[in-house]
């Protein structure tokens, strides 16, 4: 009997699976982009904005800077008097140009997230979310 001197050799193909595919999109939604456009859609629905009346969102713009901002907060959970006076006063009235938020604000801790879950865990625990078009 003759065998075959070269053999046919099965290629595996690797198979992604539907629900690894969903878990990919679902990451790169979670990440805050930068265009208030997408972002805080996301996030109003995930607090069902405006039917929580305890979520705040306000918005306005950053005149030193050029660039639109959304705050958003909890206020049964934070001080607004706080957001107002040392965040959101010092960024509107800001007399020179702004050229990093940290800078520009009174508010010792600061924290910078990348991902809508985890600016959302922050949120839930009293923690203010301010997004800057553009950052």
């Amino acid at each position: 009997m003759r065998r075959p001197f070269l053999k046919k050799i099965k290629t595996n193909q690797l198979e992604i699976s539907e629900e690894l595919l969903q878990s990919d999109e679902s990451a790169k939604k979670d990440y805050i982009s930068g265009d208030l456009l997408l972002d805080v859609p996301k996030i109003k629905e995930l607090y069902s904005y405006p039917k929580n009346i305890d979520f705040t969102v306000r918005e306005f713009t950053i005149h030193m800077m050029g660039r639109k901002a959304v705050i958003f907060y909890i206020p049964s959970l934070t001080d607004t008097k706080i957001i107002d006076e040392e965040i959101i006063k010092p960024l509107i009235l800001a007399p020179k140009e702004i050229i990093d938020i940290p800078s520009a604000i009174s508010i010792s801790a600061i924290k910078e997230e990348k991902m809508i879950s985890a600016a959302v865990s922050e949120l839930n625990t009293g923690a203010t979310l301010l997004l800057v078009e553009g950052i």
